[in-house]
């Protein structure tokens, strides 16, 4: 509650309490913003002549959404219309009625409530969408490198058969003409290639039952 009324906050104040509500008072406008800006605060109650009442109303309106409640004497301007306009929850008229009081405490606290439930589901759904883009750049970057050592695979499988072709193919056209030794070194290199291509096919294979 802000207001340096003494008289009407001290009625205000009992009044709250006679709800059963806990509250902060501050005669001290500045004061009282930064604590309605900061504090866990459901409910704010405005006392304070016109033309500051209609300030710190603008600056809690644009700051923060806690619902603000303006209390003003029966023959002041603007109208109450004005300040729900102005955007003020409720506007209250002096002597405030301690039945009134509870409607609209009542009414500013359960918007409040869903005013924090929608925030905290907003923060959820924030830390949930921000959970999955991780997941997607991790599933990505094993897509990435899944891509890459297939790639290599491909690679080296190529290679391994090309050495393979490529020696059977010189060892059966110059057979006749191969001493034992240099067939010896062909047929080394060709089996070399080929454990070498079966140790391939068996790490594309572990990669593609997931182990």
């Amino acid at each position: 509650m802000i207001g340096d009324k003494s008289a009407a906050g001290d009625s205000l104040a009992k009044l709250l309490r006679g709800i059963g509500r806990q509250f902060m008072t501050t005669k001290d406008a500045p004061i009282g913003r930064k604590l309605a800006r900061s504090g866990p605060f459901g409910l704010v109650f405005i006392d304070l002549p016109l033309t500051r009442a209609q300030q710190l109303l603008d600056e809690l309106t644009e700051n923060r959404p806690a619902p603000a409640v303006v209390v003003v004497s029966s023959e002041s301007q603007p109208a109450p219309i004005d300040w729900l306009k102005a955007g003020a929850f409720g506007c209250l008229t002096k002597p405030v009625q301690p039945d009134e009081l509870k409607i609209i405490t009542e009414r500013a606290l359960e918007r409040w409530d869903l005013i924090e439930q929608n925030r905290a589901k907003a923060a959820a759904l924030a830390q949930t969408n921000k959970d999955l883009e991780k997941a997607n750049a991790y599933v990505q970057k094993l897509l990435d490198a899944k891509s890459q050592f297939v790639e290599m695979m491909n690679h080296e499988m190529r290679t391994s058969l090309t050495i393979i072709q490529g020696f059977s193919e010189t060892s059966l056209s110059r057979f006749d003409h191969l001493d034992t030794k240099r067939l010896k070194f062909y047929l080394k290199i060709i089996n070399d290639g080929s454990s070498r291509l079966a140790r391939l096919i068996e790490g594309l294979m572990d990669l593609t039952n997931g182990r």
